[in-house]
């Protein structure tokens, strides 16, 4: 699911950190009564932690830490993240700063914990960042002043709270993954607390993006074409020191096109925290394939094209060519009201009467990115929309009034393509996973293509890595599994974004032809069904991208020249927001 606004708050063991401004911390040992105090049940804390008894940990909690944890949540916590950092074998004290102690931690992963207490000595405050040492900053070029100063004007709006100021910066496919209503709800209830963001320190750029850092945070800002941002975030500072051994590669490095790929990505996977990927290219009637780093972190195993990863929203696409293929059927048109489809109790909803299939598909809907009521729906913090069923969407529904006329304004909704899943199903007859492999996989002959993942599946799968580099799962899905279940390879989603092109005459051809034509263009967005358009592109180029809980995906067609892009990568970090780079990359490399 596209997200190129970072959360500001870092979650680790699903909770989100406060993060604290940044000083320099010299003391290696406390000093101070308080400091003592502090360290002794933080020492204490990790010795519980290692033996595995989360209970007497949580026992040494105060009230506040309790209203923000139960119990139940904290065993959950332990049991499925947690677990995957331990044993800690050192905790080195590196300072404290308004009664919080900071420590370095060595175990599976370097990292900081933050602790202090309450005036009771119990636990107040207790987070994990990525451990970092302090940064010296670097001078610029003449590009990276460019991107400086947009940033610099960016973040004076920020600061002065004019976030709608600061939008209006924002470029075409930063405008595409978040629309004006949610930047101002993510600016309101998550940026606001951090600001005034002061003191940014230039650490350099990479692939064209401009990185600082400021206090615990670090900021990350690229321009395009048109001078506007098109990738804003904000994050834990994470440090992109260059691995000390060179990453194994099947890139012979012998054309144009291999150097310019090798160019892209070995500078991607040799920066700290980046695990794996998988590329493939289709160009002048030719596939190519690279693959990059490991499978699983350590594993020296390096991916191939057949290695699976999950493609989060690229699922969309998926599910458009579904609707599509109902048309082409006769089984529906665009222009029914989603109503017809549902039941009784939630049609009756009249702010639902309106919005059509087409609408559904190309995110003009009016419906919210994510419903309201997921939240109360979540058990595992690495399983976001495991438990939200249709039960829970169709609750939603009944309720769900409209803020605007559907069909005449994009935003981007996840629960939107959802929705359009339960509904294919209800009208096939069949569930969503079998309708992909029946529709779908089958006449493009994918088979490596899945929503659900056997035994044998999961051996072929690459493990998926949070911003914090730590090992995560799949995410499971319900209701919502048309939005972001599928998972498939390097050389599948080749062959599936090959087949988008007019000349490869298929089974679906009709179908994939309906959903390339926009059906929404404000300027801004440019869509079809589901497919995105790059905007700022001559040619017309379709494209998607996906993010989940551990990886990244992005495919871009040039309908025009007849080049395939596809990347996979099994951490969630910026591997999409590159692969769009990447495309425009080759457009201007490779001959016509």
């Amino acid at each position: 699911m596209p997200r190129y606004l970072k959360a500001t708050y870092f979650k680790i063991c699903g909770i989100a950190l406060s993060i604290f401004a940044a000083t320099p911390l010299f003391a290696q040992m406390p000093t101070t009564p308080q400091e003592k105090k502090v360290d002794a049940v933080a020492h204490k804390v990790i010795a519980l932690m290692n033996a595995h008894q989360s209970d007497s940990v949580y026992k040494l909690a105060g009230e506040a830490f309790k209203q923000q944890i139960s119990l139940q949540l904290w065993r959950q916590i332990n049991q499925t993240q947690l677990v995957n950092l331990l044993p800690f074998k050192s905790i080195t004290f590196k300072g404290s700063q308004d009664g919080i102690n900071k420590y370095k931690l060595q175990g599976n992963v370097l990292l900081a914990l933050n602790i202090s207490l309450d005036s009771y000595d119990k636990i107040a405050n207790f987070t994990f960042t990525p451990y970092q040492d302090e940064v010296k900053p670097a001078t610029m070029t003449v590009e990276e002043q460019q991107t400086d100063a947009v940033a610099t004007k960016v973040l004076d709006y920020l600061n002065a709270g004019l976030p709608g100021s600061a939008y209006a910066f924002a470029g075409e496919k930063f405008r595409t993954a978040i629309d004006s209503a949610t930047w101002r709800n993510i600016t309101d209830k998550q940026l606001a607390p951090m600001l005034p963001l002061q003191n940014l320190v230039f650490l350099g750029s990479k692939n064209g993006v401009n990185k600082y850092k400021t206090g615990k945070l670090q900021f990350l800002m690229s321009l395009d074409k048109a001078g506007k941002f098109e990738v804003f975030a904000i994050q834990p500072y994470q440090e992109d020191a260059q691995k000390a051994e060179k990453v194994a590669t099947d890139n012979p490095i012998q054309s144009h096109l291999d150097s310019v790929i090798n160019k892209w990505l070995s500078a991607y996977i040799q920066t700290k925290g980046n695990v794996g990927l998988s590329a493939a290219v289709y160009y002048k009637g030719a596939d190519h394939y690279y693959n990059y780093g490991e499978t699983v972190n350590g594993n020296h195993q390096l991916p191939t094209a057949h290695t699976l990863y999950e493609i989060g929203s690229i699922t969309k696409t998926f599910t458009s060519l579904l609707l599509a293929r109902a048309v082409t059927e006769g089984l529906v048109t665009l222009s029914d009201p989603i109503t017809k489809f549902l039941p009784d109790s939630v049609s009756a909803n009249a702010d639902l009467k309106a919005i059509t299939l087409k609408q559904l598909s190309n995110h003009t809907s009016g419906l919210p990115r994510m419903p309201d009521n997921i939240d109360a729906s979540v058990t595992d913090l690495n399983q976001p929309y495991e438990h939200y069923t249709e039960g829970l969407m169709f609750a939603f529904l009944k309720k769900f009034r409209l803020t605007g006329t559907p069909g005449t304004t994009y935003l981007y909704s996840n629960l939107a393509t959802g929705l359009l899943g339960v509904i294919l199903e209800k009208i096939y007859h069949k569930p969503y996973d079998e309708l992909v492999k029946l529709y779908i996989t089958q006449p493009l002959k994918l088979t490596e293509t899945k929503v659900k993942l056997t035994d044998l599946d999961v051996k072929h799968l690459a493990q998926g890595y949070n911003e914090a580099g730590i090992p995560v799962p799949v995410w499971h899905h319900q209701s919502t599994k048309a939005a972001a279940a599928i998972k498939s390879t390097a050389a599948d989603m080749l062959q599936y974004g090959k087949n988008q092109l007019p000349q490869f005459s298929n089974p679906l051809s009709k179908a994939i032809a309906l959903t390339h034509p926009f059906t929404i263009d404000d300027g801004i967005n440019k869509v079809g069904l589901s497919w995105h358009y790059l905007y700022t592109d001559a040619d017309p180029v379709i494209q998607h991208t996906g993010a989940t809980g551990g990886y990244r995906a992005v495919v871009c067609v040039n309908l025009k020249r007849a080049i395939v892009l596809v990347l996979l990568t099994n951490n969630a970090s910026t591997g999409d927001a590159m692969g769009l780079n990447l495309m425009t990359a080759l457009e201007k490399a490779l001959p016509q």
